[in-house]
């Protein structure tokens, strides 16, 4: 059952961006089969709800456009803490499945994204990095065109079932205009290798009066 969404506001001069509606069913609703792993984790990304079960933040970056499409570098941190890892000290381990999306102003998912089952895997130093720093997943998905977006990730730890989401409203800005644009800030403790899931080389958090490199 689909339901609408309006919002209103009081001041003037105010513009609103949401969803127009989504999907839910009443606590009446008669008894269905237990939805599986993936189904569960594609209920999370589209929820308007966010799930902490891992928890997870989002940044991303507009990065560069081609001729008929625009780039958007994801970079999703996660608390290693969270997840099932198990194994030896020299190589612990864990799976997990990650999806990206970014969404339209109407709340239409676009094409393509990400959507892979990833293996954690973690020696001595990398066990020590990602319990201090957490784990970083970074990736690029593309975008239509300029204008506002929201992506989105949806992250489940294999072995508990336990589900993180995170999001960000991101404005791809037009690149025919000949004015400077800033396409966003990315900071040491954020680079990750892309399409894949590594321990955090820094913290992500700076202190006041800290000088750090940035991109």
């Amino acid at each position: 059952l689909f339901h609408r969404l309006t919002i209103r506001v009081n001041r003037r001069g105010l513009k609103v961006r949401s969803r127009s509606g989504f999907l839910g069913m009443g606590d009446q609703a008669p008894p269905s089969e237990p939805a599986s792993p993936d189904a569960k984790l594609a209920e999370a990304l589209q929820s308007p709800f966010s799930a902490s079960g891992v928890r997870a933040d989002l940044n991303c970056a507009f990065l560069s456009a081609g001729k008929n499409a625009s780039f958007v570098h994801v970079t999703m941190h996660v608390d290693a803490g969270d997840l099932s890892l198990a194994g030896p000290p020299y190589n612990r381990w864990a799976i997990v499945h990650m999806l990206v999306h970014a969404f339209g102003v109407n709340g239409a998912v676009l094409e393509g994204g990400i959507d892979k089952t990833l293996r954690v895997s973690l020696d001595e130093d990398g066990y020590r990095r990602a319990m201090k720093y957490g784990l970083i997943y970074a990736a690029t998905i593309q975008v239509d065109k300029p204008g506002p977006y929201q992506v989105r990730a949806a992250l489940m730890d294999d072995k508990s079932g336990r589900i993180g989401t995170a999001s960000q409203l991101i404005l791809v800005p037009p690149m025919k205009t000949k004015r400077m644009m800033l396409s966003g800030v990315v900071f040491p403790g954020a680079m990750g290798k892309n399409d894949d899931i590594t321990p955090a080389p820094g913290p992500m958090a700076l202190q006041p009066g800290t000088t750090t490199p940035f991109a």
